[in-house]
């Protein structure tokens, strides 16, 4: 049986399939898809290296329409693959652990420095660092996250095994720069809007994105924790003239008040409202 048989069989595997008659055949259908898809990218390149370079672009055409047949037919079977936690599917004597976990949809990053952060940590744990994704998977699976101008900047790199290595690499070496992300959050913090009615909704939101702000800033290693005066004004001057009299008023009466005061007059103040 050829490969383009062999996927065309699980394709319509997936397309006829009906759980109490096919369920115990998913995981057999699963590793046929992984074992051709790894076995085509080497003879598809064996065949492109050997033709003319007038016939290379048919045969790249024809590659990427397999390998987007291939990605459709994984996708369809991790689908009906069961979710079971990790230990359970190895441990054969304690069938009773198993762990019906919900589906982690794969992040996305579309060059948006203060996201890189939540994205390489999602990425990593779901794809990059899995021992049971092949390389060939895990350049789809990056391809399929990135977008804009994160996408862009992969497009030199062929779509193959071999090279996933260097897209990851040269992503990240793109994006981790702590400055720029530490200089984005700066600027958000000092860009978020100013409360114009105070309100429990938004004085509740306008302390979550600053805090994040705040926390993000630290664990890119910027001693937050001594910038209690600094960050007192800055989010003082986001509060609505009303609320901003109150906290004056209220911090007279405090012998040091800092940001952690205002956070905590805010928070007691966002309750009264939200009791009303």
């Amino acid at each position: 049986m050829t490969l383009e048989e062999k996927v065309n069989r699980a394709a319509a595997f997936t397309a006829s399939f009906v759980p109490e008659r096919d369920a115990l055949k998913v995981p057999f259908y699963a590793a046929e898809i992984e074992r051709v898809a790894a076995e085509y990218d080497g003879v598809q390149q064996f065949i492109e290296n050997g033709v003319a370079p007038e016939e290379r672009a048919l045969e790249s055409q024809s590659r990427a329409m397999m390998e987007d047949t291939i990605m459709a037919v994984r996708a369809s079977l991790q689908g009906l693959m069961p979710l079971t936690h990790p230990a359970a599917a190895t441990t054969s004597q304690h069938p009773a652990a198993e762990i019906r976990l919900p589906r982690i949809s794969l992040p996305e990053f579309d060059g948006d420095e203060m996201k890189w952060g939540a994205f390489k940590d999602t990425f990593e744990a779901l794809i990059h660092k899995s021992t049971e994704v092949l390389d060939i998977q895990k350049f789809h699976y990056l391809r399929a996250a990135l977008k804009g101008e994160a996408a862009k900047l992969l497009d030199s790199i062929p779509l193959r095994a071999k090279n996933y290595p260097i897209a990851w690499k040269t992503l990240v070496e793109r994006h981790a720069n702590e400055y720029l992300q530490k200089k984005r959050h700066l600027q958000a913090m000092f860009n978020i809007s100013k409360v114009q009615k105070e309100s429990h909704a938004a004085l509740h939101k306008l302390v979550d994105e600053f805090d994040n702000h705040v926390k993000m800033l630290h664990q890119l290693g910027e001693p937050t924790d001594k910038w209690s005066t600094i960050l007192e004004y800055v989010l003082c001057l986001k509060l609505p003239e009303e609320t901003q009299k109150t906290w004056e008023d209220h911090a007279s009466t405090v012998e040091t008040p800092d940001c952690a005061t205002l956070i905590d007059f805010l928070q007691r103040k966002m309750r009264i409202l939200e009791s009303r």
